[in-house]
């Protein structure tokens, strides 16, 4: 336990001085019994109360003394001092709970990062993994919604992108692609070429009368390019 002779050594020891540490210290304290169960609080600073252990009526050899409270306090099995509790202590004891994508395993919390792509994540407990919470009617209708307001946004973005063009304000390099655009605004919009929410598409607009090219991964279909609205 520490008391006032092993502060004064330690203070000298560092070549603190006492008197700035003290001013620096709360005018509270706290001070726990021996088993580390919780004794009482004090209006006095810690090393006051170190000095001056009488001045605590019901003080008993072993009490410890620190200048914040401790919560679920443990006497360490090495050093004796009292400390707070590992979180893996309080969950294996009913008093923390572990949070969506944690086990325990060999005594170590393991942490599963959540994947890519899913539109709702679910913490199977039973086979340790993330899984997709959304049913697919529900991702198609996220994918429908993600698909009207992906067209929309396009129709809006392409007539802006030719007027602009037409009166020589920009040129076809200035264009950007649209899957960017749209993941600037909206986090579903590369849902609609089928890849999740997470995968950015590269389709660009093309000048009118050009080819357009979309790379998807997949079989989707694509439409004409929205610049042949305006030739």
């Amino acid at each position: 336990m520490l008391d006032a002779n092993m502060l004064g050594a330690a203070f000298a020891q560092n070549g603190a001085d006492m008197s700035a540490v003290m001013a620096n210290e709360p005018n509270e304290c706290y001070i726990y019994n021996a088993d580390a169960s919780f004794e009482t609080k004090l209006n006095y600073k810690r090393s006051e109360v170190l000095e001056n252990t009488h001045w605590y009526s019901e003080w008993k050899e072993g009490m410890q003394v620190f200048s914040h409270e401790i919560r679920h306090p443990k006497v360490h099995p090495e050093t004796g001092e009292i400390v707070s509790k590992e979180r893996i202590e309080l969950i294996q004891e009913g008093i923390e709970s572990l949070n969506p994508g944690e086990y325990i395993s060999d005594g170590v919390i393991i942490e599963v990062p959540r994947p890519e792509g899913l539109y709702e994540y679910v913490w199977n407990e039973t086979t340790l993994s993330w899984e997709e919470g959304k049913t697919e009617e529900e991702i198609a209708q996220i994918q429908h919604e993600a698909h009207v307001r992906y067209y929309n946004a396009e129709l809006e973005f392409a007539s802006k992108a030719t007027a602009e063009l037409k009166c020589g304000i920009i040129t076809e390099e200035d264009f950007v692609p649209v899957a960017e655009y749209m993941r600037s605004i909206d986090p579903y919009a590369p849902a609609v070429v089928g890849e999740g929410p997470t995968v950015r598409t590269t389709m660009k607009f093309s000048l009118p009368g050009t080819p357009q090219s979309r790379s998807t991964g997949n079989d989707t279909p694509t439409r004409p390019s929205i610049f042949d609205r305006y030739k």
